[in-house]
Order: structure tokens, then sequence, then C-alpha cells
């Protein structure tokens, strides 16, 4: 079989392979509120390399988003707290931050950006 994680083979009945489980371990042996360098340290401490890491960080195998877009979007919504800002990003608004930059686009909650100050009008209707 191949494994859910990287792709790569997992062995006979077993859907995560050696290196994505270590990297699994990893991940929930970090305390509730970690930083991404963290993660990434505790990844790299089990030997498991670059590519295969990247991969683990971009898998959705359980349809709950990668693990890079849920981290993105709970320390959004840490820093956002800290700032005195409401925030309610989850793993689906990173995604469509990331899919926006790579198509060349501002990431932008309005369809229209704001160039003059007689715009401001309009835009607190909106609101």
């Amino acid at each position: 079989m191949r494994c859910i994680f990287c792709h790569e083979k997992a062995g006979f009945f077993k859907r995560i392979c050696p290196d994505c489980i270590k990297l699994g371990q990893s991940v929930q042996e970090l305390p509730p509120s970690f930083s991404f360098n963290d993660l990434l340290n505790g990844m790299m401490a089990t030997g498991a390399t670059q590519e295969k890491i990247e991969k683990f960080l971009e898998a959705d195998p359980y349809q709950e988003g990668s693990l890079r877009n849920q981290v993105t979007a709970r320390m959004t919504n840490e820093v956002m707290a800290g700032l005195g800002i409401p925030s309610d990003m989850d793993f689906k608004g990173v995604a469509q931050v990331r899919k926006d930059l790579s198509e060349g686009k501002l990431p932008s909650f309005e369809e229209q950006e704001i160039r003059e100050i007689s715009q401001l009008k309009d835009y607190h209707r909106k609101i």
C-alpha cells in the first residue's frame, strides 16, 4: 500500500510509512502552542528528508486541511488575539490565501480595493 501522507510505499497492509509515523509522533509531542520553528525542528530530528517533511506538511489525508494550513491558521488567530483583533481563520481560509497569492492576487475580503477617500462612504455602508 501507499502512505496516505507521502504516497510512497508504506508496506503490506500499512496505511502510513515508518518516516511519516515518526513525523506524526514528533507533532504529537509538541506543546499545545508551538512555533513553526519548533514544528520543523522536531520533524528534522526524526531523520526524515526535507522532501518527505514537505509532503507530510502538505498532505490532507483526512480532509481536515493540511498540517501546514492548520498550524498557520492557529498561529494567525493567536497573533490576532494578542493584538485584540477577533479572528476566525481556519485551514480553508489559509488555503484560499495561498491560492490567491499563487495566482498573483492580493488576499482581500473585499471585491474592490479602496483607492480614494470618497470610496470610504460606500465601504462603511457595506459593513
